[in-house]
């Protein structure tokens, strides 16, 4: 059976996500957020004491589009991330995030100063 995952996410999926998604969790449909709401949740206010308002629309717009047993990629602010993965939970959704490997790696330039370059590949989607 074919599922939807919903991206409450702040990147763009890579190549190696989409090809996951769709082998090995037989994912079929890709819901991104819409502008607005994309741009609200890769913006978090961090100065707002509490975020349960400020996230009103993005939870009435994944009321609209959600069904139990959708899969939804939550990975952002760690506030409303908590806040939507137990309101998956609550809904019958599968919360999920993305795993990755870090390379870090440190270059001395000939001025004597660092050049740090640090690069993330997916290893694997985890429940919550």
């Amino acid at each position: 059976m074919k599922k939807k995952l919903i991206l409450l996410f702040s990147h763009k999926l890579t190549k190696e996500q989409l090809h996951e998604a769709k082998d090995n969790w037989n994912i079929s449909e890709f819901v991104n957020m819409p502008d607005d709401l994309q741009n609200q949740w890769s913006n978090v206010p961090p100065n707002l004491e509490n975020i349960i308002a400020y996230l009103t629309n993005i939870r009435l717009w994944l009321h609209d589009i959600a069904n139990p047993d959708d899969y939804i990629l939550i990975q952002g602010d760690f506030g409303a991330t908590y806040y939507f993965v137990n309101l998956a939970f609550k809904n019958k959704l599968t919360p999920v995030y993305s795993t990755t490997k870090r390379i870090h790696t440190e270059k001395e330039m000939s001025d004597g100063s660092i050049e740090i370059q640090k690069s993330f590949q997916h290893q694997m989607f985890r429940n919550y």
